[in-house]
C-alpha cells in the first residue's frame, strides 16, 4: 500500500472511531499577506541569505507549497483573488477595476456570519477601506509603516473567542529601506537612493532598465532581502502573540504574498511589478500551518493558486461559502492524500505597460499580450518591453527564456482557445464605481509605493 493510500485508510478510522483532531475545525484563523515577497530570495525556498528563521521553522512544522502561483502581478487583483477565491475578470471585465472587493463576498464575511471576531491590520493603499476591503471585519486597522504591535494587542484582547485575523505588511515592497545585510561604502551610484520612498533615481532603476554594475545589483537584492528578514520579525511577533495567548495550537496560520518582484529577468528592470506576467512576478510562498497536520514538514509541488485559498479556508472552518468560486478545496494535499485534478491557472491584471494574460498547463504556458504597443500606467513613460504577442513556454524553461510558440504551433493554438473560453466566461459589468476610489489621500498612499507619479 503507497503512503497516500495509507494516510486515507488511516484518517478514515479515525473520523469513524471519533478521535480525529483533524476532524475539528482549527479554532482561529491568522493569514499573513506579505506584499511583493518572491519566494526565490526566501531561505525556505533555498536562498543562501538565511533571510526568515522564523518563516523557517514554521514551514518545518507546515505543509509547504512550492508551487503557488497568484493571479496577477500587482496587489490589488491578487488580494480580491485571495478574498473571493475568484479571478479579477470574474469579478469584473477589467481585471484591474478598483471595485473589485466589492464585487463579490469577502472571506472576512463569511467568518462574521459563522460568530468569529474578524480583524484586519492592513497597510492601506491597495488593502484598505476606500477600496471596500473592510466589508465584513469588526475592526480594520490601516497604516503604513506600523509593525505587528497592534495585532499582537488584539490577539491578547480576544483571545476568549474564535477569530480571523488578517494582516498585511509593505515592509518588502520598494522602497527597501531595511538595510541590515549592507555596509557603508556599499551601492556605488545608488547607495543613497533606497534611504525614503521617492528618490528620483528609482524610477531609472525600477523602469527605464538602467544598466548597475554587479555589485550595485548585489547591493540592490541585500536591501530587498532586508526587508524579508523584516518581515519575517513581523511573523515572529504575532506567533510569540499567539503562544503567550495559549492559541498557538489552536490557531492555523497560514503566510503568503500577492506576487513576486522582477531583478532583471526579462525587462531589464530591477525591483519592480505589475508590468509582466512571467513567474518571478507570479510564483509566491504559501505555508500552511494547522496543528495535527499530517503533512507537517513535507512539501507539495502540485500547483495551486491564490484562488484556492478562500474555498480552502471554507472547508477547513466549516464556513458557509458563496455561491461561486473558481478555486478549488485543497484539503486533499493537507491531508496527505491523493490529490491532481486537470486544471488550468490563469494570470491577469498587469498594472504597467501592455495589457496581458497568461495560462499555465502541465503541458507548458502561455502568455498572450493583445496590443503590444497600447502602454498603461507608467508603460505610457517608461514602455515595458514585449517579446511578442504570444509567447510559449515549456516545463523545463522554470525560467521563461525561450520562447517555443513557433515551435510547437498545436500546443500554442490549444491554450489561446482554452485562454479565450476563459475570458469569455468573465464578468459582463463592472461593478458599481465609486468617486471616492481614488481620492486625494489613496493617490498620495500609491505615490509612496511608486504605483503613481
Amino acid at each position: 500500500m503507497n503512503l497516500a493510500a495509507t494516510r486515507a485508510t488511516l484518517l478514515l478510522c479515525l473520523v469513524l472511531i471519533g478521535c480525529s483532531a483533524a476532524s475539528e475545525p482549527p479554532r482561529n484563523l491568522v493569514l499573513i499577506s506579505i506584499d511583493t515577497l518572491a519566494p526565490r530570495r526566501m531561505s525556505t525556498y533555498g536562498a543562501e541569505r538565511p533571510t526568515n528563521p522564523t518563516i523557517d521553522a514554521l514551514a518545518r512544522e507546515s505543509l509547504l507549497f512550492t508551487n503557488a502561483f497568484s493571479t496577477s502581478s500587482w496587489t490589488l487583483p491578487a488580494h480580491a483573488s485571495m478574498f473571493t477565491g475568484r479571478y479579477p475578470t470574474s469579478l469584473a471585465p477589467n481585471p484591474n477595476d478598483n471595485g473589485l472587493y466589492r464585487a463579490a463576498p469577502l472571506l472576512a464575511g463569511m467568518f462574521k456570519q459563522k460568530g468569529y471576531r474578524t480583524a484586519a491590520f492592513a497597510s492601506r493603499g491597495w488593502v484598505g477601506k476606500k477600496l471596500g476591503l473592510n466589508l465584513g471585519f469588526d475592526d480594520f486597522e490601516e497604516h503604513l509603516a506600523h509593525g505587528p504591535g497592534p495585532a499582537a494587542a488584539w490577539i491578547e484582547s480576544n483571545r476568549e473567542e474564535p477569530f480571523f485575523l488578517f494582516f498585511h505588511t509593505y515592509v518588502v515592497h520598494s522602497a527597501y529601506l531595511d538595510r541590515r545585510f549592507v555596509s557603508p561604502g556599499q551601492g556605488g551610484r545608488i547607495a543613497k537612493v533606497f534611504t525614503q520612498p521617492r528618490d528620483p533615481m528609482f524610477k531609472k532603476i525600477c523602469c527605464e532598465a538602467m544598466t548597475l554594475t554587479p555589485q550595485e545589483q548585489d547591493f540592490l537584492l541585500a536591501l530587498y532581502d532586508g526587508g524579508i528578514a523584516a518581515a519575517d520579525d513581523m511573523v515572529a511577533q504575532l506567533i510569540t502573540a499567539l503562544s503567550q495567548s495559549n492559541l498557538r495550537d489552536q490557531t492555523t496560520i497560514i503566510v503568503t504574498s500577492d506576487h513576486g518582484e522582477e531583478f532583471w529577468e526579462h525587462t531589464g528592470r530591477g525591483g519592480h511589478h505589475g508590468h509582466t506576467l512571467y513567474d518571478e512576478l507570479l510564483k509566491i510562498p504559501l505555508i500552511w500551518h494547522e496543528a495535527a497536520l499530517v503533512t507537517a514538514g513535507e512539501k507539495s509541488e502540485v500547483p495551486v493558486s491564490l484562488i484556492d485559498l478562500l474555498p480552502t479556508i471554507v472547508s477547513r472552518f466549516n464556513l458557509k461559502g458563496p455561491e461561486r468560486v473558481d478555486g478549488l478545496d485543497i484539503s486533499p494535499l493537507l491531508d496527505g492524500l491523493a490529490w491532481h485534478p486537470p486544471r488550468d491557472l490563469f494570470a491577469e491584471g498587469v498594472f504597467h505597460g501592455p495589457a496581458r494574460t497568461s495560462i499555465r498547463t502541465p503541458r507548458g504556458k502561455l502568455v498572450w499580450t493583445p496590443n503590444p504597443l497600447l502602454q498603461n500606467g507608467e508603460g505610457k513613460k517608461y514602455p515595458v518591453p514585449v517579446r511578442d504577442r504570444v509567447e510559449l513556454y515549456l516545463p523545463d524553461d522554470p525560467g521563461e527564456q525561450h520562447d517555443v510558440s513557433d515551435d510547437f504551433p498545436d500546443l500554442r493554438n490549444e491554450l489561446m482557445n482554452k485562454l479565450r473560453v476563459h475570458l469569455d466566461a468573465g464578468a459582463k459589468a463592472a461593478p458599481s464605481a465609486d468617486p471616492e476610489l481614488m481620492s486625494e489621500e489613496l493617490k498620495e498612499q500609491l505615490r509612496d509605493l511608486g504605483y503613481l507619479e
